[in-house]
């Protein structure tokens, strides 16, 4: 696995123009999924290693919730229902040179479904305890959106 991460990050830097022109000043949605007291979280081959929500771009014609949903079955393969969608607005972020604007989702589940990872895009899926995320594991972006989260009624 550490073979395949390293092979990826090469990859990511290669890749990197491409990314910067098709990603750059875009709209992309993230999910925050709560089960009980754990977030589900995801690695992607693109990433710098630390933990991030799944989500990603919307389609042309699609709404923002339904890209939501959409991403979400694409990347971990649940299906949620739209409507238990709670909006957590829209922020600013900047990685890497990459400006883009996440609108910010949270679903919270009674039950834990199964994660059926992605195996192109994803490298790592899973259900951690919210406890257990800190800046040296999760992204700045997934604190601020538990944060976010927390602070909703």
């Amino acid at each position: 696995m550490n073979a395949l991460l390293y092979v990826s990050g090469k990859v990511y830097w290669l890749l990197w123009p491409v990314f910067f022109l098709l990603l750059r000043r875009t709209e992309r949605t993230r999910i925050l999924v709560i089960h009980e007291n754990t977030a589900l979280v995801v690695k992607t081959w693109f990433s710098d290693g630390k933990w991030t929500l799944p989500g990603g771009g919307i389609h042309r014609g699609e709404s923002v919730r339904e890209a939501t949903a959409r991403e979400l079955y694409e990347e971990v393969g649940i299906t949620l229902d739209r409507t238990i969608l709670k909006t957590h607005g829209k922020v600013d972020y900047k990685k890497r040179g990459i400006s883009t604007r996440l609108v910010r989702f949270s679903a919270r589940l009674p039950e834990r479904p199964q994660i059926s990872r992605q195996w192109y895009e994803i490298t790592h899926a899973e259900w951690v305890a919210l406890s257990t995320l800190h800046h040296g594991n999760t992204d700045a972006s997934v604190l601020e959106h538990i944060e976010a989260w927390q602070a909703t009624p």
